[in-house]
């Protein structure tokens, strides 16, 4: 829950994207909206790798924080690790995927997806 929050916080870099790309491509600015997505994906990178590095340095502490046991902790910080790598590529394709929503590639994009989630499974 904890990581989740702190990724919804971090996409609104990725919905703010999501408006402007189509009002370039809708003005026929495709290079425009090309560097939306360089921004997008950079922004989101560079303000998102401070905040997973911390909860994967301090999970376990926060764990032992709400009661759980030492073990539990150990189990959860190891997830976070595998976890916070997870939501740093779904936020960096997030962007490349509203591109391809946008330009009418919704089909191209929807198996990307499919395959992503598969693969994270």
């Amino acid at each position: 829950v904890l990581i989740g929050l702190t990724d919804e916080f971090l996409m609104g870099v990725s919905s703010a994207q999501d408006t402007i790309s189509a009002h370039a491509i809708g003005a026929g600015n495709n290079l425009l909206a090309g560097q939306y997505l360089q921004i997008c994906a950079i922004v989101f990178a560079l303000f998102s790798t401070p905040f997973y590095v911390l909860w994967s340095l301090v999970m376990d502490d926060v764990l032992l924080f709400l009661g759980l046991s030492p073990h539990v902790a150990q189990i959860g910080l190891e997830f976070t690790r595998v976890t916070v790598f997870h939501y740093f590529m779904d936020g960096v394709a997030g962007c490349f995927f509203l591109i391809l929503d946008i330009t009418g590639h919704e089909d191209f994009g929807f198996g990307l997806q499919i395959a992503e989630e598969i693969i994270g499974t």
